[in-house]
């Protein structure tokens, strides 16, 4: 059976986590076809996903421009001349004959493409995929809202209720899917599958005692915040920085994004912390092993970037979430853990009183160890459970 891996996020280890963990359980389920294939282009190989021997890896080095202009002529009015137009892109010809070439289509877990990001390239993969009668499993992403522009929601619809498995990562998404008329499996982050084993590189030298933060440029990137003037986070991260160090605390920034010029963690990340010698960023080119390594060693963590907080719960260490999306807070709600989390929207709003609230949870991260032990257990047993129901259906498959 081959196994073809489509709309895999790059250039975020969060999202590599959630990869490797799923490929390695279908390596274990006895899986050896698998072809994994990314988003966008990425030509820093030394820092590219590592997965085990065997994996095919697509990476698509070639992304003209106005492909998504193209695709959503397309999909707004599907006829010989917008379909000559999408197929005469590489990049489309290419998607294209890989899908046509696999058996089962698994739509990598990952973020809200279908829905707020509204990408045509990710909807076009999977329609394609359906119109071609392969097997397609959506494994664990998130969806919505759609409050969006009506073709996008009527291919969106008609994607849901055909897929042959669906799983979706938060209670507000499998909402979502039921209001477009399809029940899905309510799962949990496909990185909860594993707890990887990993040694720090001896070159790390991490201290004694310190509190893990991991910021995010929102401002950049998410269509919710982009009208937020970049000081007002910038400045509620430094101040915030500065709260833990002045009380001798020494802090670890982890980077998530990596190799993208318009959104660099390490650059903004040694901006924030620049003159401050408490303060250690660590080079994005390790992968989330190493980062899960990391955080399992913290006191603490701070992070306005969804899997610092899936990293931190895996590893059963204290935590505060700055919550940018309900993928978030819906995933804290179904792990009894919604205290540990404030809405951006609410820093923004009060960012001294947000400080002054974080650093007292860090002050009695003691209190959650009881249930961060609990959480961890169920956020697991929910994303084996999950598993097992797709490797079930693809056996039925195979019959």
């Amino acid at each position: 059976m081959k196994i073809l891996i489509i709309n895999q996020h790059t250039q975020n280890h969060g999202d590599e986590a959630a990869c490797l963990a799923l490929v390695r359980r279908l390596l274990a389920a006895g899986y050896s076809d698998i072809t994994v294939s990314y988003n966008t282009p990425c030509c820093m190989e030394d820092i590219f996903f590592i997965h085990e021997a065997g994996v095919k890896q697509i990476k698509n080095n070639f992304y003209p421009r106005g492909v998504g202009r193209i695709l959503r002529l397309y999909l707004r009015r599907p006829n010989l001349l917008t379909r000559l137009m999408a197929f005469s892109l590489r990049r489309i010809r290419a998607d294209y004959q890989l899908i046509k070439s696999a058996d089962v289509i698994i739509n990598a877990p990952g973020g809200i493409n279908m829905g707020r990001y509204r990408d045509n390239l990710y909807v076009w993969r999977l329609k394609t995929a359906l119109d071609l009668g392969k097997h397609v499993i959506m494994y664990s992403s998130s969806i919505g809202p759609f409050d969006i522009e009506e073709y996008f929601v009527n291919i969106s619809r008609d994607i849901l209720q055909r897929v042959d498995f669906l799983s979706l990562r938060d209670m507000q998404s499998c909402r979502y899917a039921e209001e477009m008329g399809r029940q899905a499996v309510c799962s949990i982050d496909t990185a909860f599958l594993m707890r990887p084993a990993a040694e720090l590189p001896p070159e790390l030298q991490l201290p004694a005692s310190y509190v893990v933060v991991v910021p995010n440029q929102l401002y950049i990137w998410h269509p919710q915040f982009r009208a937020t003037k970049p000081e007002v986070l910038d400045n509620f991260y430094r101040k915030l920085l500065e709260k833990f160090t002045g009380h001798g605390i020494s802090l670890v920034l982890l980077p998530q994004n990596f190799a993208n010029p318009q959104l660099d963690d390490e650059k903004y990340f040694k901006s924030l912390s620049a003159g401050n010698p408490d303060i250690q960023v660590i080079p994005a080119r390790y992968s989330s092993d190493i980062q899960q390594k990391i955080i399992s060693g913290a006191d603490f963590i701070v992070g306005a970037r969804y899997h610092s907080i899936i990293f931190a719960i895996n590893n059963e260490v204290p935590f505060y979430s700055l919550s940018y999306e309900h993928k978030m807070l819906n995933m804290l709600e179904t792990l009894s853990l919604k205290d540990c989390c404030m809405p951006v929207s609410d820093l923004i709003a009060s960012p001294d009183s947000a400080i002054d609230m974080i650093f007292e949870k860090y002050r009695n991260r003691a209190s959650q160890l009881v249930s961060l032990k609990e959480a961890s257990a169920r956020a697991n047993a929910m994303a084996v459970d999950t598993f097992d129901k797709m490797a079930q259906c693809l056996r039925d498959f195979q019959q």
